[in-house]
């Protein structure tokens, strides 16, 4: 029960939110808790009861991790990655389905009915049946339309928490049902089809799980806005494919049932039409058989005949009395038009002045009025004769009325056959147009295998033409994939399954192996028997040699991210020695045995620095002091310095008179030169040429392999050694840190690291091309400047006494102790900080007294970059100086832009601290130095 206390506080121990829906989850809270209050148990009857529904205890494992491979083990032979969008789609779609039926059932049985209240429910019901505690962000927006949008954090997932127990190492979220679930459930209570992606994931590394959910029109345009905000944070939210797998399946359901009905549409049809055209050919046979027999029988001609004179009657036989109605007393002296319908008479009296003029009138039809007045379509056929010496008119009169209707009904029969017909032919040339201009290869098989067509994109691919194969067996299988291969035909031909994404391999008509992927289906004649099988293959050589040069980059950032990570450690280590040299130096007399000891130390400590150097530069955190340079005089230096230790290696210059000024840190392209210099000369263990070129480029000139360069002006050095080259799978290599071909204690394999690091880390490209026993060509590219060079400045290596107190904030303890020491030995006080916070809470009571704080960049909790700005904003003016084992780049660049006033790179000498302390101190009007 909620005490008195909270619940003036109101508490909510199962879901957080906005302090805006408080009061609505509050209340959600109290019905959900009265609602499980309710469980009753009975272990005799494996009931769990819980408000009079049963529920049943799965364990968490079987219904995430191990349910997910079951799924993904039973669609492995479509690949790994249909098999893994099987698995989610379907833990999705089910779960999606329980939380709708759940929903409804609980809306229902608590009598809610505003969706805000249906929603208040869904997260805290979540809590008490065993999903997760919700956190719901500010950032939502739970409206019952296309704008509906909801992030929340499941803290402790299920799924989560199964993977990471069964120590599954995973690089995609693996919380679909809760993703499922949790949509399942808003869906049926705001009434609109929702869906939910999960974006961050602790079974992935991340520090919670996060999830989008939005109408599926939207879901998208919300994850790629929001993991674009996430990127530029640090974080490492991943956009995820929208589940599918029902939707496809119905789909695909639909269109086999379209397919089906038109066939059975188009034979229905056709066998009418067919019944139709045989109806009326026997009819036209009757009617030719009766023409005969009237001829014959003319007095009992089935034909009326009549004679009319002076307009009136004079004559008719039985049939004509017939057809009219009238008897013969009745038609004799009648008027003629008398039995013509009103609307007719004009054409029928024309019709007889042209016939007493002389012309030749052919059988005409006209609408008659019987006596019962009906309207009977006549055919009648009129000549001029004498009739008792005067002019007449003799005509034959017979009934069509029948013959009419049944003409009607063949000319809408054969128009819609027409039109059918045309329909037909045109699906059939759409049908074959789309196949012949298909991108991809596809072949139509009988049932025994034999190929009766390819269209051009196959012979394009393969080489074979449709001639060659037709009515035969491509011979293109390999025996390694004719296992697989046979299977899924088996798959396909007996079971009538669909392939899709089946990955193989297939030879061309010139015995190249390329990778495809197939997809196959049966198709059936117009009876829907199984008439053969079609089959679209596509070529995925290009695909496979992308993913794999992706997954290169990015086992070279994950190698970069970890390299910079020990760099910025050891630089910590290496000042807490480097820190206790100084002070010791400082109190040891030149002439002291120690004094040379501790100078030695201290030339070990630079050694190790410059390893750290390495790995910052192969990490790309390497540029300390950035300036344009001439190379070609840099070059010219180094090739001074390099020709004289190395007299059996020939070098040969091609410098560009014009070349490009680049803005780069001087000492690490020193590094890279003397690395690629030293690399050629061992390779050149006999001796050897070494030739050095330098010129300008143009982006569009350059190499487009495994990277696109960025539009503009470089310059290009190329290092060409007659060493003894490398062969392809030594190349594929070489970049990576700790790689050496070199014999233990020659090479720490962080030589070509650094290179590729320092060079990217500077916005440029590296190629390499080599042939076994050809020697090797590194080509460099950088960008070019249009700035003017700056001449160095050597500075004096003398520290710097001074006064005032001195803020010093660093989470490591050694360094913080030696720090603090050579801050004393330079005549300053000194008060510590452990981390950010404490450095606030120090610089807050103290702040008057502080003349410059040496802030930590990396510290858990709250960083540098955070208490910099918090320190700012309680004074603009302190002078701060930023300290840091990884280099001046990336997040160091930024925080100093925010306003610090100068830059140590650990590990720092006594000289170098005194130094940025007086640069720090002479920017700002509290000048203490001596």
């Amino acid at each position: 029960m909620v005490s008195g206390n909270d619940q003036k506080e109101k508490i909510l121990y199962s879901v957080k939110v906005d302090e805006k829906f408080r009061q609505v989850f509050f209340n959600a809270q109290e019905y959900v808790r009265k609602y499980f209050n309710t469980k009753v148990e009975d272990p005799r009857k494996g009931v769990i009861e819980i408000s009079g529904e049963r529920y049943l205890l799965i364990r968490a494992a079987a219904m995430s991790v191990e349910l997910f491979e079951l799924i993904e083990t039973l669609y492995k032979d479509r690949g790994d990655k249909n098999a893994r969008a099987m698995a989610t789609d379907f833990l999705f779609d089910v779960s999606h389905a329980l939380g709708k039926s759940d929903a409804k059932r609980f809306h229902s049985k608590m009598n809610f009915t505003d969706p805000i209240q249906r929603l208040s429910a869904g997260p805290v019901h979540f809590a008490y049946s065993g999903w997760a505690v919700v956190n719901l962000l500010p950032e939502s927006n739970p409206t019952p339309d296309e704008n509906y949008l909801l992030i929340y954090d499941h803290h402790s997932s299920f799924e989560a928490d199964a993977w990471i127990k069964n120590k599954k190492v995973t690089d995609f979220p693996v919380c679909i049902m809760n993703a499922g679930y949790s949509s399942g459930w808003c869906e049926e209570s705001f009434g609109i089809s929702l869906v939910a992606v999960e974006i961050e994931c602790r079974a992935r590394g991340d520090k919670q799980c996060r999830f989008i959910m939005a109408p599926p029109s939207k879901i998208e345009q919300h994850i790629f806005h929001y993991t674009g905000k996430t990127q530029e944070k640090g974080n490492k939210a991943t956009v995820f494919a929208v589940p599918e797998f029902f939707h496809r399946k119905k789909l695909e359901d639909a269109l086999n049932e379209a397919h089906n009905d038109l066939e059975k549409q188009i034979e229905e049809r056709t066998i009418e039409l067919q019944r139709t055209n045989e109806s009326l050919k026997r009819e036209i046979e009757q009617r030719q058989q009766s023409q005969k027999i009237f001829e014959k029988v003319f007095n009992a001609s089935p034909f009326g005949f009549y004679i009319i004179q002076e307009k009136k009657f004079q004559f008719v036989n039985p049939e004509f009395q017939r057809i009219t109605g009238y008897s013969d007393k009745e038609l004799l002296n009648m008027e003629s038009l008398t039995l013509v319908h009103p609307e007719d008479r004009g054409m029928v009296r024309e019709k007889a002045i042209q016939m007493l003029k002389g012309y030749c009138v052919k059988p005409f039809e006209f609408r008659a009025v019987t006596k019962s007045g009906e309207t009977n379509w006549i055919s009648e056929k009129i000549v001029p004769i004498e009739h008792d010496g005067k002019p007449a008119a003799f005509g034959y009169y017979m009934d069509v009325t029948e013959q009419k209707l049944t003409e009607e009904a063949l000319k809408r029969s054969e128009e819609k056959f027409k039109v059918l017909y045309e329909e037909s032919k045109r699906a059939e040339e759409i049908y074959r147009s789309l196949i012949n201009s298909s991108a991809d290869a596809v072949v139509t098989y009988d049932l025994e295998g034999r190929a009766n067509y390819v269209n051009p994109s196959f012979t394009e691919m393969f080489g074979w033409t449709l001639k060659e194969v037709k009515d035969g067996r491509i011979p293109f299988v390999p025996k390694s994939e004719m296992k697989a291969t046979m299977a899924t035909i088996k798959s396909v031909v007996e079971e009538g399954r669909p392939c899709h994404g089946f990955e193989t391999k297939r030879f061309t008509k010139n015995g190249d192996l390329i990778d495809i992927s197939i997809s196959a289906s049966l198709y059936k004649d117009h009876k829907g028997k199984p008439s053969g099988m079609l089959v679209i293959l596509r070529d995925i050589s290009d695909s496979k040699r992308l993913q794999a040069q992706l997954h290169q980059a990015q086992k070279m950032e994950a190698i970069g991210t970890l390299a910079g990570g020990i760099a910025h450690d050891f630089n910590n280590i290496l000042m807490a020695v480097q820190g206790n040299v100084s002070l010791m130096l400082t109190q040891t007399e030149a002439e002291s045995s120690h004094y040379d000891r501790l100078r030695n130390i201290e030339r070990q400590i630079e050694m190790g620095s410059k390893l750290t150097s390495q790995l910052l530069g192969y990490a790309r955190k390497g540029r300390y002091e950035i300036k344009p340079i001439d190379m070609n005089k840099l070059i010219e230096i180094i090739i001074e310095t390099f020709g004289r230790t190395r007299k059996g290696v020939i070098i040969h210059k091609e410098l560009a008179d014009d070349l490009s000024l680049v803005e780069v840190d001087e000492g690490q392209v020193e590094q890279v030169l003397l690395n690629l210099f030293i690399n050629a000369s061992d390779a050149m263990s006999g001796g050897g040429t070494l030739t050095i070129k330098t010129m300008n480029v143009k982006s569009k000139d350059m190499s487009d392999g495994q990277y696109k360069p960025k539009r503009g002006n470089y310059i290009l050095l190329s290092i060409t050694d007659t060493g003894t080259g490398m062969d392809r799978e030594t190349m594929e290599k070489i970049f990576d840190p700790f790689f050496t071909t070199k014999e233990m204690g020659r090479g720490t394999g962080l030589g070509l690291a650094s290179v590729f690091g320092i060079i990217k880390g500077h916005g440029g490209y590296i190629d390499v091309e080599s042939t076994l026993g050809h020697g090797s060509t590194f080509k460099i590219y950088l960008p070019a400047s249009k700035k003017v060079t700056i001449d160095s400045i050597t500075k004096v290596e003398k520290a710097v006494k001074g006064f005032g107190e001195i803020l010093l904030v660093d989470d490591e303890e050694m360094v913080l102790s030696v720090g603090q020491e050579m801050l004393e030995a330079l005549g300053y006080k000194v008060l510590t900080a452990k981390s950010g916070q404490e450095a606030i809470e120090v610089f807050k009571e103290k702040k008057s007294q502080i003349s410059l704080v040496i802030l930590d960049m990396i510290m858990p909790g709250m960083g540098g970059g955070e208490t910099c700005d918090i320190l700012k904003q309680m004074d603009k003016d302190i002078s701060i100086i930023l300290s840091s084992g990884y280099s001046l780049e990336g997040k160091a660049a930024e925080i100093i832009k925010k306003g610090c006033n100068g830059f140590l790179q650990k590990p720092f000498k006594l000289h170098q601290l005194s130094e940025s302390i007086k640069d720090a101190l002479e920017k700002s009007s509290d000048s203490c130095y001596l």
